[in-house]
């Protein structure tokens, strides 16, 4: 924690990159927004004076538009999840008028694109050309990706329908969701035991 409370430093298990623990320290400019971060691990050298060593995994760095959305976000790695030699990429965010990202750039290639409704315009309908549906009071029926929701007593969520197979629900007379079954409504994992969330 800095002066202000705020965090500046986190503990990160990085199996992705490294299989070890790791640190990320947290930095922020003068209107509290985070301005950039860098992961490393420790090294730890024996000999006659033991010392530890900054090994720089990935650095980030965010710049911000005059309303505080993101801007820009720049990466650089030492370590790729697919080589050793690391990567450099800038991620830029463009939005409408309303406030709303309409597209997602990295290193000025337009990467995803995203579409709203022109009634409810916060309504996300398409996201890079795919449509999304909706129920009658806004509950997603079919995603981008192609998975398919079912609901029950307006915002339950009883199942989902994804490639890989479905995901069924159950809730109790509060409304509180307490089992979770995969590939078929019987066999349900418990939620809640004892009134707490396991």
């Amino acid at each position: 924690m800095d002066k202000d409370a705020r965090n500046t430093m986190t503990n990160w298990y990085l199996a992705e990159y490294t299989n070890s623990e790791a640190i990320k320290e947290i930095s922020y400019d003068d209107l509290n927004r985070v301005s950039g971060s860098s992961l490393y691990n420790h090294l730890y050298n024996s000999g006659s004076t033991a010392h530890y060593t900054k090994l720089p995994i990935l650095n980030e760095t965010y710049t911000y538009n005059d309303i505080s959305q993101t801007r820009t976000s720049s990466q650089v790695s030492s370590v790729s999840l697919t080589n050793s030699s690391g990567y450099s990429k800038v991620l830029t965010y463009e939005y409408n008028n309303l406030g709303y990202i309409s597209k997602e750039l990295q290193n000025t290639i337009c990467e995803n694109t995203h579409t709203y409704d022109s009634e409810w315009m916060d309504l996300l309908v398409k996201y890079n050309g795919n449509s999304i549906t909706y129920d009658q009071i806004g509950n997603p029926k079919t995603y981008y990706d192609n998975s398919y929701f079912s609901w029950e007593q307006g915002r339950q969520l009883a199942s989902i329908n994804k490639n890989r197979g479905m995901i069924y629900y159950k809730y109790n007379e509060e409304g509180l969701r307490t089992s979770k079954g995969f590939n078929h409504p019987v066999n349900m994992l418990n939620l809640i035991k004892m009134n707490l969330l396991i």
